[in-house]
């Protein structure tokens, strides 16, 4: 089937794909977004309080990918993030062995593209649950669960994907679940 005369489906509605362009297919090979990330610890089990509390702040960037990010095969949305997040953990014992578990959770400004008009993509809450249990020192169990919600954008039938930012323009979510190594 050609690809402008591909039909697709979302939440039981059709509509025409035509936007899919093949330039949005294009295989896209390089860094990802880059990012510096600052954390400090602002209260401490060690001093018999409850759970430890961290905050930091960062910055990231994707201006490096910001001509491919038309791409359905983007590296990243090809932009600048500025933001912070909070961080909630407690570590213990459990049994002969000890636990850890934390949650982080952040939000960031993005800032508007230079090149195009208006701020394209909303802000994201990012978020996290985190664990670990080890019942010897040798051995454990990390699992990890971690996302992000867009808060804003275009539904999936009424973005336009022949613009640049028509991906990256999405209302979107994303959560990750597995488990940690180290």
């Amino acid at each position: 089937m050609a690809v402008d005369q591909a039909v697709a489906t979302h939440h039981g509605e059709r509509f025409a794909d035509v936007a899919y362009a093949p330039r949005s297919r294009v295989r896209t090979a390089g860094l990802g977004d880059v990012a510096l990330r600052v954390k400090t610890r602002r209260i401490d089990q060690v001093h018999l309080l409850p759970v430890s509390v961290s905050g930091g702040w960062g910055i990231g960037t994707g201006e490096a990918n910001s001509a491919t990010r038309g791409r359905l095969t983007a590296l990243g949305t090809g932009q600048t993030d500025f933001g912070g997040a909070l961080t909630i953990g407690r570590t213990d014992v459990l049994g002969v062995g000890l636990y850890r578990a934390s949650g982080p959770v952040g939000d960031g400004y993005r800032v508007p593209h230079v090149t195009t008009p208006g701020k394209v993509l909303a802000d994201e809450i990012q978020y996290g649950v985190h664990g670990a249990w080890a019942p010897v020192s040798l051995v454990s169990v990390r699992p990890a669960a971690c996302g992000f919600m867009r808060l804003g954008g275009a539904e999936l039938a009424a973005a336009d994907f022949s613009h640049v930012n028509g991906f990256a323009s999405l209302d979107s979510a994303q959560v990750q679940a597995g488990g940690k190594r180290g």
